[in-house]
């Protein structure tokens, strides 16, 4: 299995402890064709509108796309134009940054599993377009992803997808 097949796992169980830890379920298409790698919802159990997410999962290992305030990352257009319309269902990006040793990405005792680093969450919803083939974005480092991130971003009824 190559480096970035390895990232796309820890990004999708990454995803799915988090929300799992919101009290979410989460579902993997079974293609990737419209910029989907997993979708979050909400049981209308817990919430009577049965909430729903799109995301699209990506992961970096290094400091190279770290900056002080944002991380960034440089999407194909398709990708970036799937993200940035207007859809039925929210979509966000979701970047996981994983230290630059393999060895050091997580550590497992007796006691304790720990992945290294974090996610953080980006809206594109209604960006303009591109005309070259690929965008960088910036991803605020305030928009880390937890499981109260998640849950406010799924159960706010007035949230609107912001950069």
């Amino acid at each position: 299995m190559t480096e970035n097949f390895r990232k796309e796992q820890l990004s999708v169980a990454y995803f799915r402890t988090i929300a799992g830890l919101a009290g979410f379920n989460l579902s993997v298409p079974d293609l990737d064709d419209d910029s989907v790698d997993v979708q979050v919802q909400a049981s209308g159990k817990f919430h009577p509108s049965s909430p729903r997410l799109d995301v699209q999962l990506k992961s970096t290992a290094g400091q190279a796309a770290v900056r002080a305030d944002a991380i960034t990352w440089r999407l194909k257009r398709k990708n970036y134009d799937d993200l940035r319309r207007e859809t039925m269902l929210p979509r966000i990006l979701v970047v996981l940054v994983l230290p630059p040793d393999q060895a050091s990405w997580f550590d497992q005792t007796e006691d304790e599993l720990t992945l290294r680093k974090a996610a953080y969450w980006l809206s594109l919803r209604g960006a303009p377009a591109i005309r070259q083939d690929t965008a960088t974005v910036y991803v605020p480092r305030r928009h880390l992803l937890t499981p109260g991130a998640l849950r406010q971003l799924m159960v706010d009824s007035t949230w609107r997808p912001t950069s």
